[in-house]
């Protein structure tokens, strides 16, 4: 397996931290991958399926959302529009540099980007999710519930696994800009949704509704047992290996 270092410059006027993998051998295509909320490229989940997808024989880039990881910005400062622009950035990048991308995976809100932007790529041929939300007001809504404490210009507080995140009132007033169920009826690509029904974070119910509004041909698989960001091996290497298997028929 090679591994690629690189960085590229994103419309969201940012530097963007990523890892190209690719195989040994010239690979059958080539993905792009979006991390969850405040993840990294780095999630052991995240690492473990873009492994098995190169083993596989897909090649995988994975980036930093800008404010995240390696990638420059004040995290406070991005939104779910900076999200998209360096999802397209990412994928302007990897065709420029080393090929089309023919397969978009993304997971939470990462998948919901994929969702939002998947339609506009020609050379996409598949699409697919993990634990993605059908809307993002479901966002909001959490992170409300989670917060620490709300600033007086509105601004709140979170903390996520240990760290803190401010969310600005512009994150959320950005969010009404986007129907992610409307993005789903649009793809006209084959479309895969893996979702655990036990997902705490991004209820089960989320999965249903995209899978409805989804056309054909769509399919779902459930992660069983599996925590929202895969924090097990297994729950990691099976959706990776699900994918691979499902998008052959695709890529």
């Amino acid at each position: 397996m090679k591994k690629i270092v690189e960085k590229f410059q994103s419309k969201s006027g940012h530097d963007i931290a990523a890892i190209i993998e690719l195989p040994d051998k010239n690979p059958k295509a080539l993905s792009v991958y979006s991390h969850c909320f405040t993840c990294s490229k780095n999630l052991k989940s995240v690492n473990t399926i873009s492994k098995t997808l190169v083993e596989n024989g897909i090649g995988v880039l994975r980036f930093d959302f800008a404010g995240i990881g390696g990638s420059s910005g004040n995290f406070s400062d991005t939104n779910f529009s900076t999200n998209l622009l360096d999802l397209e950035s990412a994928v302007e990048y990897l065709e420029e540099n080393h090929g089309p991308p023919s397969l978009m995976i993304g997971h939470s809100l990462g998948g919901a980007a994929t969702i939002a932007r998947a339609a506009d790529f020609p050379s996409v041929k598949a699409v697919v999710v993990i634990g993605a939300p059908a809307t993002l007001s479901h966002l909001e809504k959490k992170m409300n519930h989670i917060r620490k404490n709300k600033n007086p210009d509105g601004a709140i507080i979170v903390n996520i696994g240990g760290a803190d995140y401010t969310l600005k009132t512009k994150f959320f007033e950005d969010m009404k800009n986007y129907n992610i169920l409307n993005s789903a009826a649009k793809i006209n690509k084959p479309f895969l949704i893996l979702h655990s029904p036990v997902d705490m974070t991004v209820g089960i119910d989320n999965a249903a509704k995209l899978f409805q509004k989804a056309r054909h041909p769509k399919s779902f698989i459930s992660l069983d047992n599996a925590d929202h960001i895969l924090t097990k091996k297994s729950d990691a290497e099976y959706a990776g290996s699900v994918i691979s298997a499902w998008s052959e028929k695709y890529i």
